[in-house]
């Protein structure tokens, strides 16, 4: 079996064909073709079989690691002129629309996040802090059907939302925390940073309580 063939069956990519894998010494890079005709734009439902132009160098995203080492997907697209948005560079099938990184990375992104802290998080998948708020946005914005991301996170249907303080920081006298809610259906929204001078505990309690879901209240959470 050629090393195309088996990354083309280990990656499940719907609608692409492996063209080629590349070993480097910190990541692998696997050039990736569309195998539809059609152009689809990436704001609407808008699809054409004409062609605008052709991307000059090729489209990357960061894809699951496999064997510890982080993997790169790439991509020459073309682009095409949509009636309603304009010049647009056609939609991936394996990535939403604006991101750099797959659907299967963000699914894992948010996963990591309904179990463990942003912080943990953010060093299990090897992404900036940053950067996990903007994933959560995409996907719930852009996901009608979570699922998948509720199978991984628990086996159980029922399950009452929770809220809990994502981040407590001092600085100055003063005292920054962040809530994180999440819904029955296991997705995250963030809240507004709060602001106070009073000590930590006793404003995580008020943000808590202040929430309209039942509260979990873990110690080794505040410090």
């Amino acid at each position: 079996m050629r090393v195309t063939t088996a990354f083309n069956r280990f990656l499940g990519l719907s609608a692409t064909w492996v063209q080629a894998v590349n070993f480097e010494p910190d990541q692998i890079i696997v050039t990736v073709r569309l195998s539809r005709r059609r152009l689809r734009c990436p704001d609407c439902t808008f699809s054409t079989r004409a062609v605008y132009d052709h991307r000059p160098k090729p489209s990357k995203w960061r894809h699951l690691d496999v064997c510890g080492q982080p993997l790169t997907i790439a991509c020459s697209l073309r682009r095409l002129a949509c009636p309603t948005h304009g010049v647009r560079i056609e939609q991936v099938p394996f990535a939403r629309p604006g991101a750099r990184v797959t659907r299967d990375f963000e699914d894992l992104v948010v996963w990591c996040v309904t179990s463990m802290d942003r912080t943990a998080a953010a060093v299990r998948c090897r992404v900036a802090w940053r950067a996990i708020n903007k994933i959560i946005e995409r996907v719930v914005s852009t996901t009608s059907d979570l699922s998948r991301i509720e199978e991984l996170v628990r086996a159980e249907d029922q399950q009452e939302p929770v809220c809990g303080i994502d981040w407590v920081l001092k600085s100055r006298g003063e005292v920054h925390a962040r809530t994180a809610c999440v819904s029955s259906r296991r997705i995250l929204n963030p809240r507004t940073p709060e602001r106070s001078t009073k000590k930590p505990y006793k404003l995580t309690m008020e943000i808590l309580h202040s929430c309209s879901v039942p509260v979990a209240v873990r110690n080794e959470s505040v410090s």
